[in-house]
């Protein structure tokens, strides 16, 4: 029985054609290495542009900030190269007086910070993300608490706002909560509010926020 095989000339014809077409445009750009180096340079800043425009886009006007206001507030973090404090890094809480004092194209300065903290109430006691923050934080974010009140500057440190996620799974979404005092970053604090369920500043894994110091500013018009 004679069997036929398959003619694969063509296709090494077509192989080797492509292979030389590449040779010749490769010892073509060697020669033009001026040209091949704008072209690849323009290439990339086109790249780099277009990502920064996409990004701007998509954070200003396809998703934007839940806040009233929202394109007039900026953030400011320290940068100190050459040293391990990495390219960013939070500002020390004197800066924040600096600005409250000196900045005047700032209507609200305000700060926050996020790490965990240990937790005491209704029998449980766990470490839970927590927001330390200025109270002018809520303010300058134009926010207010679904339940009860924010504290206000003369309350000190002894008093707290939880998250809506916090107030229904530890206290079953109970209204009595308002005014109670737990056990708070090891110290006892009052709850005097509890914020909307959408509200997740600085993340949404903050549970709860309390009077301490990261820099966020709204400017002025």
């Amino acid at each position: 029985m004679n069997q036929t095989r398959p003619n694969t000339g063509g296709a090494w014809d077509r192989l080797n054609d492509a292979l030389g077409e590449l040779r010749r445009v490769m010892r073509t750009l060697a020669k033009s290495w001026v040209f091949t180096l704008t072209g690849v340079g323009t290439l990339g800043l086109a790249i780099g542009a277009n990502a920064t425009i996409f990004t701007l886009i998509d954070t200003v006007l396809l998703n934007p900030l839940p806040y009233p206001d929202a394109g007039r507030l900026v953030v400011l973090e320290g940068s100190a190269p050459g040293t391990r404090l990495g390219d960013e890094f939070d500002l020390a809480p004197e800066f924040l007086i600096e600005y409250q004092k000196q900045a005047d194209l700032l209507e609200n300065v305000a700060s926050s910070g996020l790490n965990t903290f240990t937790l005491r109430a209704e029998g449980r006691a766990e470490r839970v993300w927590m927001s330390y923050v200025s109270f002018s934080l809520f303010e300058t974010l134009g926010v207010t608490p679904a339940l009860g009140r924010v504290p206000t500057p003369d309350e000190g440190s002894q008093t707290a706002v939880i998250s809506h996620r916090l107030w229904q799974s530890w206290f079953g979404g109970d209204p009595n909560v308002i005014g109670q005092s737990y056990s708070i970053a090891g110290e006892m604090r009052t709850v005097l509010g509890v914020m909307p369920p959408e509200f997740d500043y600085p993340s949404e894994d903050a549970a709860l926020w309390f009077r301490r110091w990261r820099l966020f500013f709204l400017a002025c018009s």
